[in-house]
């Protein structure tokens, strides 16, 4: 095992070095006391990073076709960037994207009208153009029975 270095990894091995000296004593295997028990530890402070409008134009404008439509998802859906990553064209129903957030686990019904239709438009020309430029080249994908439905719109 390696020596932590940073005040995270200190952390984390604070917070482990505790449950070994539990274990051993509840297993049976000592009878002395746990030797971390007085170890006083620290709380790490949240990382707080806010983008402002400045640099999301700046990385929205030089970044790739695929990284815009990802950051115009994640803005037009009003979703955080993990929930809209993992949005698929199966969750499209109805015209509404049917979607459950991974951090609260909420079900959420989001209606693709206007720019969120005109995202998806584009998505799907960018994919369709990416399966034709690869199949002209011999690097056709594999053709699924329901590819379309279960293929990532990013």
């Amino acid at each position: 095992m390696t020596t932590p270095t940073s005040r995270p990894q200190l952390t984390v091995a604070n917070g482990f070095s505790p449950q070994c000296g539990t274990m051993r004593a509840a297993g049976g295997y000592t009878d002395l006391p746990n030797p971390c028990e007085d170890i006083q530890g620290h709380s790490l402070a949240k990382r707080t990073i806010y983008i402002t409008d400045a640099v999301f134009s700046a990385v929205r404008i030089h970044g790739s076709a695929l990284l815009r439509d990802a950051m115009d998802l994640a803005y037009l859906s009003s979703q955080r960037p993990a929930d809209a990553l993992r949005m698929t064209e199966q969750d499209i129903i109805d015209a509404h994207l049917i979607i459950t957030q991974e951090k609260n686990k909420q079900p959420l019904r989001i209606t693709i009208t206007g720019e969120l239709a005109k995202l998806m438009d584009r998505i799907r020309a960018r994919k369709a153009t990416q399966d034709r430029d690869r199949c002209a080249t011999d690097q056709c994908p594999r053709q699924a029975p329901d590819r379309t439905s279960t293929s990532h719109p990013l």
